[in-house]
This record gives structure tokens, sequence and C-alpha cells, in this order.
């Protein structure tokens, strides 16, 4: 579902809503600071329209939220950036 949803916004109102924007996803499994293991998915758009703070906080920023928070026990961090939206996000495997 957050892929899901991040890719819906990407498309709507992110990179992939013009031409030549990029996206780039990435993943690795690591250690957090105890030694468990751990998912960090990172999300980044480029090359498209600047990304800006939605001023109230949607059903799409919930969802990754809730998601990735209450289900899967991890951290989401969102950053609107001038050259696109970054979503970090760390959750236990």
């Amino acid at each position: 579902m957050i892929l899901h949803e991040l890719a819906t916004n990407a498309l709507k109102h992110g990179a992939l809503s013009a031409p030549g924007g990029q996206l780039d996803i990435a993943w690795s499994l690591a250690e957090d600071r105890n030694g468990h293991p751990e998912v960090h998915l990172c999300w980044r758009e480029s090359k498209g329209p600047e990304a800006s703070p939605p001023e109230a906080v949607g059903f799409g920023t919930r969802l990754i939220r809730f998601a990735t928070e209450v289900d899967l026990k991890g951290q989401a961090e969102l950053s609107y950036r001038r050259d696109g939206l970054v979503a970090d996000l760390k959750f236990p495997q």
C-alpha cells in the first residue's frame, strides 16, 4: 500500500507527472542500533515539479505514516525538497 500511494502521488503531482521526471527506489537490509535486522527503503523523486509540504495532512500521508509506524513498527520521514519528494522508511525485517 505504501508503494502504491507513493507511485500514485508521483504520477499525479510529482516527478512522474513531468517529462524527464525521475524516480529512484533503493532498499537495503542492515542492523539497527540494537543489532536487530532492519529494512531501509528510500524513495527519491527528481527532475519533476518542486515538492512542497501539503497544507493539511491528507489520506496518503496518514496511510504512509500509519502503515510504516504502526503496522510495521518503523519510522517514516517525508522530505518535501525543491528537486522532489524523498521518503525514507525504516522498519524491522
